[in-house]
């Protein structure tokens, strides 16, 4: 009986051992806990909820702060760029109230935008009077240049004139119809004449031009009709 007490002494020893051990942890435990409720409670808090409240609605709320606080960024952003869109519309009236003084006073008086929209009608109206003026120059060198053209060749033309009135033996061009008419009837007479020489060949019996025009030249004219009517007796 005593060596059974003895063994359950012995094996009571280190369960009462782990029992303080384990009480101790639990104190532990207990302590940590309460500073982390303590600590959740201040924390939740800044997030407008009880220290009851569970993770889930505290993550919800962080969610929906990260969520403002993007908003706010963008908010930011978009101040600054309206920020910069009004820093430059200032910039730029200042830019066209410069313009228009130096080049358009008239213009003064109007808006920025409507100034630069006048502006920008005459450069258009300006530049297509550029591009016309230049089309006109260039038609008006081409017309320059066929005029020269035609000038050379009448001057070219005059020189024949002259040289042909210089071959003609006439003074003035008007007279060359006329030489040019009279040297067709003179072609036309020489062709006619030669003609005339190759029919009194054909009928010469071999005899040369000049010994028919001999012949005819010892030819009595009056004694003519005598000879033929003496001819038509026989």
């Amino acid at each position: 009986m005593a060596r059974q007490r003895k063994e359950l002494e012995g094996k009571v020893t280190p369960i009462q051992r782990d029992l303080e051990s384990a009480r101790r942890d639990t104190h532990e435990a207990a302590d940590k806990l309460a500073q982390w409720r303590t600590g959740w409670t201040a924390a939740v808090a800044g997030l407008g909820l009880e220290g009851d409240a569970r993770p889930a609605e505290a993550n919800a709320v962080l969610t929906k702060l990260d969520e403002l606080l993007k908003k706010l960024d963008e908010a930011d952003e978009l101040a600054k760029r309206i920020e910069g869109i009004d820093r430059d519309a200032r910039v730029f009236e200042e830019d066209v109230k410069d313009l228009v003084a130096r080049i358009a006073p008239d213009l003064l008086d109007l808006p920025a935008e409507q100034a630069a929209a006048q502006l920008n009608a005459r450069l258009n109206k300006a530049q297509a009077d550029a591009a016309r003026k230049d089309e006109l120059n260039r038609q008006s060198q081409e017309k320059e240049a066929v005029l020269q053209g035609a000038q050379f060749t009448i001057k070219l033309m005059r020189e024949q004139l002259d040289a042909m009135c210089r071959q003609a033996g006439c003074s003035l061009p008007e007279e060359l119809p006329a030489l040019e008419t009279h040297s067709a009837q003179a072609q036309e007479l020489h062709k006619d004449i030669e003609e005339l020489e190759q029919r009194l060949l054909e009928q010469s019996g071999g005899a040369t031009l000049n010994q028919l025009i001999q012949e005819a030249e010892a030819i009595d004219a009056d004694a003519i009709p005598a000879q033929l009517d003496e001819t038509d007796r026989q």
